[in-house]
């Protein structure tokens, strides 16, 4: 028998008799006494089990108070099993409590407790959606957990978030199936189900694991490397279900070009403020095949599309045109003439005062 979250409690030693299922929950159960049970719960089990990360507090008197003996000493990951109440003291617990206990608490480490059953709950409604956060050991367990119930509302919002450890497998067998049966692309599942529609898309998704015969798709590659179906600028969409692979992968997207321009054997012109521009014509390139085939760049950066325009470098750019020589030889010569003239004005002032 395991335990759930919280405690089991029987009436006999040796896990026998009557269970005390009103008061196995995580909380604080100030007198037994008053318990709305069937049976009288006070002063009368002698025997528990603890779930994994939990501890119980027993007290001999009502309201916490009396004798008190925590359960095991210190929280555990494992199951915790105490046979006889009855001798505590023998393994060091300070007080025997077989039949003596009249209240009490079950306190718990509510990510232990989510590592070992991830649909427990407690309090007022808590669940183990609220404290396993990607980075606790327990995401694991709810994500596979939540994977294959994904008719629950609350695993469904968990497994759209492709940082949780849900299934890619089991999500996207859930929207082909769901999809099926609707006769449609059911919209939470756009990102996962919607290829490229496109040569541009084609060729993202050849260059980003895409598998092609001809313009024929054999197989899908990441998707959130360039679909709008699957990225909300760059995060993943939130009314979105994803799958986890291709957002671990998403800085390992490529970048590709969609076409080069030659300027080889050109020769540029450039005159003072001037700015040229080089226009390409991509107008050739409209098939997977011809994408395939078109010899492709690759960057391991994110999904942008480069459209640079490589320019040979032995292709020199001569903005020493003539008319800059022409220019600079004019004004060279009216500094000379100006020159000569101050000197003349110069010599034939002094020449008059003497």
């Amino acid at each position: 028998m395991r335990v759930g979250e919280g405690a089991m409690l029987f009436k006999d030693r040796n896990f026998n008799g009557f269970q005390f299922n009103a008061i196995s929950a995580i909380g604080e159960y100030p007198d037994l006494g008053k318990i709305p049970a069937k049976y009288n719960y006070s002063k009368t089990f002698s025997s528990l089990k603890i779930a994994p990360g939990c501890t119980i507090k027993l007290y001999s008197a009502k309201n916490f108070a009396g004798s008190e003996v925590q359960l095991p000493h210190k929280v555990s990951d494992q199951e915790a099993s105490f046979s006889n109440l009855h001798e505590l003291k023998k393994l060091n617990y300070g007080h025997d409590m077989g039949d003596k206990v009249e209240s009490l608490k079950v306190e718990c480490d509510a990510k232990i407790v989510c590592e070992n059953k991830p649909d427990a709950v407690w309090g007022d409604g808590n669940d183990c959606h609220s404290v396993c956060t990607p980075d606790q050991a327990c995401n694991s367990k709810l994500g596979e957990y939540c994977s294959d119930r994904l008719f629950d509302e609350k695993c469904l919002n968990f497994c759209k978030n492709p940082d949780n450890n849900c299934d890619d497998f089991k999500i996207e067998q859930y929207c082909k199936t769901k999809s099926a049966q609707s006769g449609n692309v059911l919209q939470l599942c756009k990102c996962i189900l919607t290829g490229p529609s496109n040569d541009l898309e084609r060729k993202l998704d050849l260059h980003n694991g895409g598998q092609y015969e001809g313009t024929q798709q054999i197989r899908g590659g990441n998707y959130a490397c360039w679909s709008p179906m699957c990225k909300d600028g760059t995060a993943p969409r939130a009314d979105q279900l994803h799958l986890r692979k291709w957002w671990d992968n998403i800085l390992n997207c490529s970048r590709v070009t969609i076409c080069d321009v030659s300027v080889e054997n050109s020769s540029i012109q450039v005159y003072d403020q001037s700015i040229f521009n080089i226009a390409g014509d991509c107008s050739g390139v409209d098939s997977a095949e011809a994408l395939a085939n078109s010899g492709l760049t690759h960057d391991n950066d994110n999904n942008d599309i480069n459209d640079k325009n490589d320019i040979n470098d032995k292709n020199d750019i001569n903005d020493n045109n003539d008319n800059d020589y022409m220019k600079r030889k004019i004004i060279a010569f009216l500094f000379f003439i100006a020159f000569v003239a101050l000197s003349g004005i110069y010599l034939y002032k002094t020449k008059n005062k003497h």
